[in-house]
């Protein structure tokens, strides 16, 4: 992407298209201040980091959620990515990001990705594999699909179906208010 836009006289608004799609968009990732995710960004890649505890499920989980609506939304915007999601150790501070975590992850997007999609690395998969493994209705199964190569991705257009039912809810919820007021006021 930076080299194409250096080539096609774009590199100077580059950065500051980069920027406002990340901020605007970074909520999905860090939804709250009590998310201990953290995010890293240099040239075109971003890092996402969360602590693990246990088995890794609940956070997996999150995370799945969190980058898929994220890809949604910059898809939403024009900007299809790929990337690569991969658990085990890794550091992050202010200053530095660094561990095996982090290369598995690189070399997946640089390897495997190939193009617009992100791709789960074999630990990811196995762990995967695992939490659906104890459950009839896994919820990671409409995360994740598996491409034709074998390789397991981020299913980012499953959360249309977050976004209807979150609608669905408010609608529901706002109807149930209406009819309590009405009830009320019938008094």
């Amino acid at each position: 992407m930076i080299v194409n836009s250096s080539k096609n006289g774009y590199g100077n608004n580059l950065p500051t298209e980069i920027n406002y799609l990340i901020n605007k968009n970074k909520q999905c990732i860090i939804p709250n201040k009590y998310s201990k995710g953290k995010i890293k960004i240099f040239t075109d890649n971003m890092v996402v980091a969360y602590p693990i505890k246990g088995d890794g499920e609940k956070e997996l989980d999150e995370i799945l959620e969190n980058v898929a609506e994220y890809q949604f939304k910059l898809s939403l915007e024009g900007l299809f990515v790929r990337g690569g999601i991969s658990m085990g150790d890794f550091y992050i501070n202010e200053d530095i990001v660094f561990g095996p975590a982090l290369l598995d992850a690189h070399n997946t997007e640089s390897k495997i990705a190939c193009y617009p999609r992100i791709i789960l690395d074999n630990n990811t998969v196995s762990k995967v594999q695992t939490y659906m493994n104890h459950y009839d209705v896994a919820p990671q199964k409409n995360k994740i699909l598996i491409d034709n190569d074998g390789n397991w991705f981020l299913n980012y257009l499953n959360t249309i179906f977050n976004i209807i039912q979150s609608v669905v809810m408010n609608m529901n919820l706002r109807e149930f208010n209406m009819n309590y007021y009405l009830d009320i006021k019938r008094k």
